[in-house]
C-alpha cells in the first residue's frame, strides 16, 4: 500500500512536540531519532494537514501496587511477553483478564504452566460474535444488542460467575462506548477454568517479596507475574494545545471525535472499536479529498 501511494514511512523516531503555527498556518511538527551512524537526528515538518493515528493504545499501563520494588522474581507487561515455554510448570500470576490476558492464561494452561487469573464467545450460533453485535447495533438500540448479546453469551458459555469472572453492570457495547474497553473473545479459556486448570483469584492488593497478597487477606507465592493491564494513549505530552484531554480522548473541540479545529484529525479516539477507527479513515480522507479539490479548482481559476 506504501509503496503504491510513494508514502515514505520514517521510523525510528519519537514525535516530541506538535504545535500550530497561527502565522503560517501549518502544523509544526518536531522529532528526534537516529541516523544509519547511529547519531542523534533532529528534524521538523510543516504540514497543513495533521491527523493523529496512534490510537488509544500508544503506551503501557503498569499498575503502581506497593511493594513491586521488593518482588524478587519475574514481572512483566503483556506486550513482552513472547513465549509460553518458558514458564512450564511454573506458578504464574495473570493480572487483567481482558483479551491479552485470557490469551495468554490459555498459552501458558497448555503448555502445563499453572497460571490464575465481560467474557463473550468468540462464535455465537454458528456466527462471528463481532460480526453479530455489528448487524444488531445497526438495527436496535445498544441495550437491547447488548442484552442479546448477554443471553447468546449465557447459552453458550453458561454461568460465568459461579467461577469467579463477573460480569459489570454495563453491558458490552456501552461499556465500550462509556470507557473504551473491550469486552473479551473467549478463544478456549473459559473451558479451562471450568475444568480447574486456570484459577480465578480475587484482586491483587500487595505484592511481597515472593508473591502477592489478595484482597481477601490471603497470600500465595509465583514465580512470575505477567501484567496484561493495557494501554494508553500518549497523545498528550507531544500535541500542544487543548484538542485532546489529559486522559487521551479528544476535546469537545473535535467535531465527531476525528475532525477538530485547524485541520486537525484524529483516527480510532472514538470509542468504537475497528469499525470506528474505519469510519474516522474514510470520513478524514474524504474531509482532505474535499479541500485538496477545492484548493486546486481555485488554483485553476
Amino acid at each position: 500500500m506504501w509503496k503504491r501511494f510513494d508514502i515514505k514511512p520514517i521510523n525510528s523516531t519519537n514525535v516530541d512536540s506538535v504545535q500550530y503555527d497561527e502565522n503560517s498556518k501549518v502544523w509544526r511538527v518536531t522529532s528526534q531519532g537516529f541516523s544509519s551512524s547511529n547519531e542523534i537526528e533532529k528534524a521538523e515538518y510543516t504540514v497543513r494537514w495533521l491527523i493523529v493515528a496512534s490510537r488509544e493504545n500508544a503506551e503501557i499501563v503498569m499498575p503502581k501496587l506497593p511493594g513491586m520494588k521488593t518482588y524478587s522474581r519475574s514481572i512483566l507487561h503483556s506486550r513482552n511477553y513472547k513465549y509460553g515455554s518458558e514458564y512450564v510448570d511454573k506458578r504464574v500470576l495473570v493480572v487483567g483478564c481482558g483479551n491479552s490476558g485470557m490469551e495468554i492464561a490459555l498459552d501458558l494452561a497448555n503448555l502445563n504452566a499453572k497460571p490464575k487469573m465481560h467474557v463473550l464467545p468468540r462464535d455465537i450460533v454458528g456466527a462471528s460474535t463481532f460480526v453479530v453485535a455489528m448487524r444488531l447495533s445497526k438495527a436496535l438500540p445498544l441495550w437491547l444488542t447488548d442484552w442479546l448479546l448477554v443471553f447468546g453469551t449465557w447459552l453458550t458459555l453458561g454461568n460465568l460467575a459461579r467461577y469467579g469472572l463477573k460480569r459489570p453492570i454495563e453491558g458490552n457495547l456501552q461499556l465500550k462506548q462509556k470507557t473504551g474497553k473491550t469486552h473479551v473473545l473467549d478463544v478456549g479459556t473459559v473451558n479451562q477454568i471450568k475444568n480447574g486448570h486456570i484459577k480465578v483469584v480475587p484482586k491483587v492488593v500487595a505484592l511481597m517479596t515472593s508473591g502477592v497478597r489478595f484482597k481477601n487477606g490471603e497470600f500465595e507465592s509465583y514465580d512470575a507475574i505477567i501484567f496484561a493491564t493495557g494501554y494508553r494513549s500518549n497523545v498528550p505530552m507531544w500535541l500542544k494545545g487543548n484538542f485532546i484531554g489529559e486522559d487521551g480522548s479528544p476535546s469537545a473541540s473535535m467535531r465527531d471525535g476525528w475532525k477538530g479545529e485547524r485541520v486537525l484529525y484524529a483516527i480510532g479516539f472514538t470509542k468504537k472499536g475497528l469499525v470506528g477507527t474505519f469510519t474516522d479513515a474514510t470520513n478524514i480522507a474524504e474531509d482532505i479529498g474535499r479541500a485538496y479539490d477545492h484548493d486546486m479548482l481555485q488554483t485553476d481559476i
